[in-house]
């Protein structure tokens, strides 16, 4: 269930996670600007429990996705400084925000990518799962409104591995559900359009399904990457 409430839009002000910016150039001798938004890198793990079959992904209520499905109906203080907020949004509003992810998180401190994806394993899945058993598989950067990179791993892990039930950081407000995807539903899933997922999930299912140990040997691929 997620309870929606006292919803508004209005301006950003200071954000730990994001700064809009404008750069000002010459491109072949033109002036230009190109406006864009610093974010944090960030790393992802596709997770795959040997145990059950089945890949971990994490289920969480995306409030950014709201304005972009609701525009004309989420009152702005951008636009009415006399607006009031949504006292309680409609269920059916609050789920259309709901989205499948790979784990993921920010790269905030100064330690090695590889040691901040097993931190978010642990944090939002629930499992310790050891260095060697992560494998990086590539990295790409957003393009347009940010330049930041995503750097993306693969994690086999065992029922074994369980510590605890996950679930994010709590202090910083997350609010996370453990999802298990069976790998025989997880083609269907990847082009399922009426659940909301970002192209990283389905890149790396892709991935996943053309380098799997059962059919091109998946950690041949993934060997002679660094972590």
């Amino acid at each position: 269930m997620n309870n929606v409430q006292d919803l508004i839009i209005g301006p950003c002000g200071n954000s730990a996670f994001v700064k809009p910016c404008r750069l000002s150039f010459k491109h072949n001798g033109k002036p230009r600007q190109w406006d864009y938004i610093i974010m944090h890198d960030s790393v992802s793990i596709l997770l795959f429990n040997t145990t059950r079959q089945a890949f971990i992904l994490v289920k969480q209520l995306r409030p950014v996705i709201l304005p972009y499905l609701y525009k004309d109906k989420i009152p702005s203080l951008l636009n009415n400084q006399d607006a009031q907020p949504i006292r309680e949004l409609p269920t059916n509003m609050a789920d259309a925000a709901i989205t499948y992810e790979l784990c993921s998180g920010i790269v905030d401190k100064d330690a090695p990518l590889i040691k901040i994806a097993q931190d978010e394993i642990l944090e939002e899945c629930g499992y310790s799962i050891p260095e060697e058993n992560i494998h990086r598989v590539t990295s790409g950067r957003r393009v347009g409104t940010a330049g930041c990179k995503q750097t993306l791993y693969y994690a086999e892990c065992t029922d074994d591995m369980i510590v605890s039930t996950g679930g994010g950081n709590e202090s910083e407000g997350e609010m996370i559900d453990v999802y298990y995807l069976p790998l025989e539903e997880a083609r269907e899933f990847i082009f399922n359009e009426s659940l909301t997922k970002p192209y990283g999930l389905i890149m790396a299912f892709l991935w996943f399904f053309q380098y799997s140990p059962h059919l091109n040997g998946i950690h041949n691929a993934i060997s002679s990457k660094t972590n």
